[in-house]
Parts: C-alpha cells; sequence; structure tokens
C-alpha cells in the first residue's frame, strides 16, 4: 500500500493575528477535523467487518476486542494521513471561516 505525502495544511491566515496563535488554532483545527474523520471511518470499518465471517480462531471475545482495537487503530492512522475527503472538506470549511471570524474580533 502506497501512502500519498500530505498536501499542504490549508490556507494561509490573512488576519493581523499573531502567527504562533494562529498557527496554534490550525493544529487544534486540523486534530478536531481529524478526529472527527477518524470516527467516521471506524463506523466504514465497523458496517465492513459486519459483512464478513466472525470465524477468527481466537475465540469470540478475545477476538472481537482485538479487531475492535485494530479497526479504530487504523482508522485514526487513516485519518491522520488522509487529505483528501471528509476531514479535510471539514478542515478547509472551518479554516476559512476561522480566519474571518478571527478577523472580525479585532
Amino acid at each position: 500500500m502506497t501512502m500519498l505525502p500530505p498536501t499542504s495544511p490549508g490556507p494561509t491566515p490573512t488576519t493581523a493575528q499573531p502567527k504562533d496563535q494562529t498557527d496554534a488554532l490550525h493544529v487544534k483545527l486540523r486534530k478536531a477535523a481529524d478526529g472527527l474523520n477518524g470516527m467516521f471511518l471506524r463506523q466504514l470499518f465497523s458496517a465492513m467487518r459486519a459483512t464478513v465471517s466472525t470465524d477468527d480462531g481466537l475465540g469470540s471475545a478475545g477476538g472481537s476486542v482485538f479487531t475492535q482495537m485494530l479497526d479504530d487503530t487504523m482508522a485514526d492512522h487513516a485519518a491522520s494521513q488522509m487529505r483528501t475527503g471528509l476531514g479535510d472538506a471539514i478542515y478547509r470549511q472551518l479554516c476559512s471561516r476561522l480566519t474571518s471570524t478571527r478577523g472580525s474580533d479585532q
């Protein structure tokens, strides 16, 4: 599986906000968008997992816990690596609102 390199973190802020504060807000926004994308991917993996046989050879309780942990880890990793999709769309939409709102606060 080939991972694509992440794209730029988003549009540059156009407000007079100090750069370190603006960068911190963008980092928080990116983390929140990735988290929401991770939740979406967890639901997707869960729905996909429900379509396959549950005979895992580890026993029902141990196998299901391990499978859930694996799906959670994969969803978190995929969400943090993806720069196209739901998380990126949310980030771009809220980023534009963040920069316009921060500019009107001053």
